[in-house]
């Protein structure tokens, strides 16, 4: 059914692109009259070929010529553009594992929107783009241009007054401008969510304060927006929210205990629907837990300087009931993290078990590592606590299980030698906590069997290498 959606709307999409070609254009402007005006002539003797001049000549030739390809060809969208690749292939790290059903459904409502909101339309291919970039090792500079482009266009919904006709448009621009800022950090520098305030702050809190009650859509998205703003502040990033803009869509999911569901259309298969139903419980758990997460961050030593007595103990008292709160959220925890793998099993189909066995062992993975972070906050200490220990071993001792594999594979391997990329985090607080060498062997080997460019796994297993970075030389306070 979501394939022949995809199908079903490409002749929409396509109609869609030459507004996205026309803007993108004004970017691009005088790239092919540059190029052609600056091509340098190189003269090719007719003898002496083996010359150092000579090969010297065509090797620049060479590198000159595709250079220039590679240039034109991202100053201008493929003429066949879809979103086919982004329907099919297209994950978020920090939603994706933990909201499946969900992130299965928006990305129908992307490919959907895309047909009559160019807004949607850029930012979706963008994010194509750069994952496509990521995953064959090249170069952004064709999902750059489109990115910015994405921006433009939703900061121009914004201003327009319009917005609460839009409002799932605007979330879904917002997300995915969002999730080519989280897959390129260092590179997308818009960041239209990071101001302050101005029209993009004022038209989210009429969206807020509202009276009617908002949009499952737009609600779950803020949730993930939520959720990705705790995870791109770590390690001292700004994050993708503004304070203001932060505050603002809290306010909007504080008041619904349980986000509603996603609707899915009626003819969604009777399992996917149960595993949609019961999986919701598992990502507001995770949702709260992420929110405590954003605050434990901004206490850390990347984002609060504590350069004094006095704000060092306030940091500690604050420190304490952060972690006396995600106790009560454990201890309050749904049902289906309270059981075995092989209980979850026992009445449901495998169909629908496996999901939920994923789910539940990744919240509880979750958990687990975001104590070890507080310990690692509040020690003074080089080497692990005894209860930061404690939890890695409850860790790696739920990463190594027989279920947790096969469970989160989902077709991609057989489920031998496959690790998530959902497991990196932990793997790399293990490993950081390591003293010597030993104890970091096992969550290096463990992190280079993700393979997965697009959350930097490579690189995050290359810096705990014997020859990297070693986490017993930092200094502790944060990952």
């Amino acid at each position: 059914m979501r394939s022949t959606l995809a199908d079903k709307n490409t002749l929409l999409w396509r109609r869609r692109k030459h507004q996205i070609r026309m803007i993108h254009h004004d970017y691009m402007t005088g790239l092919g009259d540059h190029y052609a005006s600056s091509t340098p002539t190189v003269e090719t003797p007719s003898n002496n070929v083996r010359s150092p001049s000579v090969i010297s000549s065509l090797n620049s030739q060479d590198i000159y010529l595709c250079t220039t390809i590679d240039l034109l060809a991202a100053s201008e969208c493929s003429a066949d553009a879809s979103l086919t690749y982004f329907h099919k292939t297209v994950e978020s790290p920090f939603i994706t594992p933990y909201d499946p059903a969900n992130w299965t459904i928006f990305k129908d409502r992307v490919v959907e929107a895309a047909t009559h909101c160019s807004a949607v339309a850029s930012a979706a291919l963008a994010v194509q783009e750069l994952s496509k970039a990521r995953r064959n090792c090249l170069s952004h500079s064709k999902a750059l241009p489109l990115y910015y482009v994405a921006c433009e266009l939703f900061e121009k919904m914004m201003s327009s007054g319009q917005v609460g006709y839009h409002i799932d448009l605007v979330f879904i621009s917002a997300f995915l401008v969002s999730l080519f800022e989280m897959l390129a950090p260092q590179e997308a520098h818009r960041r239209p969510l990071a101001l302050g305030h101005g029209p993009i702050v004022d038209q989210l809190k009429m969206w807020s304060s509202a009276e009617q009650s908002q949009a499952p859509l737009s609600l779950r998205v803020a949730a993930w927006l939520l959720v990705s703003h705790a995870a791109a502040k770590r390690s001292g990033n700004p994050g993708l929210l503004s304070g203001n803009v932060e505050d603002v869509i809290a306010s909007a999911c504080s008041r619904y205990p349980q986000l509603p569901p996603l609707d899915n259309g009626q003819n969604i298969p009777l399992g996917n629907h149960l595993v949609s139903t019961l999986s919701d419980p598992l990502f507001t758990f995770y949702f709260q837990l992420q929110l405590l997460s954003t605050k434990v961050t901004d206490l850390s030593h990347y984002h609060r300087d504590r350069t004094t007595g006095a704000d060092q103990e306030e940091v500690s008292v604050l420190m304490v009931s952060l972690q006396e709160r995600m106790e009560a959220l454990w201890q309050a925890r749904p049902i289906l993290m309270r059981h075995t793998a092989s209980d979850l099993r026992a009445p449901l189909t495998s169909i629908v078990a496996m999901p939920l066995i994923a789910l539940a062992t990744l919240c509880a993975l979750t958990y687990y590592t975001e104590l070890v972070e507080i310990g690692r906050n509040l020690s003074d200490t080089q080497r692990a606590t005894s209860e930061a220990i404690a939890h890695l071993a409850e860790a790696r001792r739920m990463i190594s299980s027989p279920d947790h594999r096969p469970a989160l594979a989902d077709n991609r391997s057989d489920g031998d030698g496959f690790v998530h990329p959902a497991d990196l985090r932990a793997l790399f607080l293990y490993a950081i906590e390591g003293f010597n060498e030993s104890e970091t062997r096992w969550p290096v080997s463990e992190m280079r069997q993700i393979k997965d460019p697009v959350c930097y796994s490579e690189f995050s297993s290359s810096r705990l290498s014997p020859r990297g970075w070693r986490g017993s030389s930092g200094r502790r306070g944060g990952e």
